[in-house]
């Protein structure tokens, strides 16, 4: 998407909402990073960042495993989840393995990491702070883990999808349903990747459009 295609030239409320939201988003891409001792610290991809995901999925599952918290094997089974996670992702390791610098440069498995691994470290604390209310299924503790449980579900859907039997072909995925596949490509052309902020500038734009679109019926 190049944004000034899109910019809105009216003096509305929305439209310069839009404006400024594409020119806040127009700057390079930033290095993933997470926070250690408080300080920023850039994720690198590498062995060493994937056996640290590998040992925070083990870590939870463990948590997860334990008698007392009598786990339901229906969707989203988060016993089921990590373990594929955790093979799909030896899967790609063993495809790149001699050539990690290709995983190095793909924003998608970078942020992918980023965030596997920054989820595991959230389900691992809900267990230390909630200790024996992690057995209760009504607490709101129970309830935040099977949030986390759906969201690692779509993220491991997500990454087959990219890296199906574990090599990237998000630069060739197509959308099923022609009209959505359609809206993409015309939309972001060549893109299987991208930031927030672009999203939101274009829900802007979309509902600056279909606002004067009904304006003008």
């Amino acid at each position: 998407m190049t944004k000034p295609d899109l910019y809105i030239r009216t003096s509305s409320a929305l439209g310069r909402k839009y404006n400024k939201r594409c020119r806040s988003s127009n700057g390079n891409r930033q290095t993933v990073r997470r926070r250690r001792g408080g300080q920023e610290e850039a994720v690198k991809v590498d062995r060493r960042a994937m056996e640290r995901a590998w040992k925070l999925m083990d870590q939870v599952v463990k948590l997860c495993q334990q008698p007392r918290m009598n786990l339901k094997n229906s969707p989203p089974y988060i016993l089921d989840i990590l373990p594929d996670t955790y093979q799909h992702l030896k899967t790609i390791y063993g495809v790149y393995e001699d050539r990690m610098q290709a995983l190095v440069t793909n924003v998608y498995f970078e942020v992918f990491l980023e965030s596997l691994i920054t989820k595991c470290q959230k389900c691992i604390k809900l267990f230390k702070e909630n200790k024996e209310r992690m057995h209760d299924e009504s607490s709101s503790c129970r309830r935040s883990l099977i949030r986390t449980s759906l969201i690692f579900s779509h993220m491991i859907a997500e990454l087959k999808a990219l890296f199906p039997h574990g090599t990237f072909t998000g630069d060739s995925y197509r959308i099923t349903k022609s009209d959505a596949g359609e809206w993409w490509k015309r939309t972001f052309p060549d893109k299987y990747s991208f930031f927030f902020a672009d999203v939101d500038a274009l829900c802007y734009y979309l509902l600056f459009v279909l606002r004067e679109h009904q304006e003008n019926v």
